[in-house]
């Protein structure tokens, strides 16, 4: 199931703009252009949708030069990261839209409140035909289902690293929020590596990459191991940092060499095994949504 929303051409255009195409999506972040598509893929947000030149028109609608598609049962910001890139194209183009979805799909200038309605109450639609055992496994277990505020300000986050990395500079890391199971649970995590300076956001969990800090033994060897860090534990550890609570709360961890203290607890972690199972952030879904059902 998917969203999909057509660009009108001009009437007097017998055929689609492949060099707009090519140039519109060409010189934006995150996309692959390959023929008459392009594919957006931000490895950031996990977020992707494409577009597609127009290249068979229906006779029964207004001739149309671009489509955009964006998969439904995803969570709700995969609608907020496409809406600058639709708005993008509307600035190139004469931006009238013909929106299948909406209660009257007359062609009409696209409006963002109207795209994102349109979006919502279909992805809506999606969850409720979802199996009530699948809805129910979710819901009970927590399993790859995630509160949409939680959601939302993960993928604020990610949307905004690299900036964040940026001005930052290359003596802090800013890493990025990601999922992992835990006990059949969706847990949010960042990797911490070697205590080194960091700015650490405050997630379920924190993976704790270990080299220079990796316990030692025959069996092992010289590899690299992994801990795992629960928040609850770290915030005690962590306090004298500054807090900073925005778009998700982080703490900025700076300093030119890493307290005894934090070391002596990072290597005081059993070894994570088995490994944790990471998952995509397009299959993790908003609770929320799970929890509705048909008026």
């Amino acid at each position: 199931m998917s969203y999909d929303l057509l660009f009108l051409a001009d009437p007097e255009q017998s055929v689609p703009d492949r060099d707009l195409f090519r140039e519109q999506f060409a010189r934006r972040a995150f996309y692959t252009v390959q023929n008459d598509q392009a594919i957006y893929e931000n490895p950031d947000t996990g977020v992707y949708f494409l577009f597609d030149v127009v290249t068979e028109r229906l006779e029964d609608e207004p001739p149309s030069w671009l489509s955009f598609t964006l998969n439904f049962y995803r969570p709700h910001y995969f609608a907020l990261e496409a809406l600058p890139e639709l708005e993008a194209v509307v600035r190139r183009t004469s931006g009238v839209v013909l929106d299948p979805q909406d209660p009257d799909p007359a062609p009409r200038p696209f409006v963002a409140d109207r795209f994102l309605r349109n979006w919502n109450h279909g992805n809506q639609q999606a969850y409720r035909i979802m199996p009530d055992q699948e809805r129910e496994q979710r819901l009970q277990t927590n399993h790859l289902a995630y509160p949409t505020r939680l959601l939302e300000a993960i993928w604020r986050w990610n949307l905004n690293r690299q900036q964040h990395q940026t001005e930052v500079g290359e003596n802090v890391f800013v890493p990025r929020i990601s999922f992992i199971t835990v006990g059949g649970r969706a847990r949010s995590t960042a990797v911490w590596t070697d205590a080194i300076p960091t700015h650490l956001p405050e997630v379920d969990a924190v993976l704790i990459y270990r080299d220079q800090l990796r316990k030692k033994n025959w069996f092992r060897g010289g590899e690299p191991d992994l801990a795992l860090a629960p928040w609850s534990d770290l915030a005690s550890l962590l306090q004298e940092y500054a807090r900073e609570a925005g778009p998700f709360p982080f703490r900025k961890l700076s300093y030119t060499r890493p307290p005894d203290r934090v070391v002596d607890y990072l290597r005081s972690l059993p070894i994570l095994d088995p490994k944790p199972t990471f998952v995509s952030m397009d299959s993790v879904l908003n609770a929320d949504l799970l929890t509705e059902r048909e008026p």
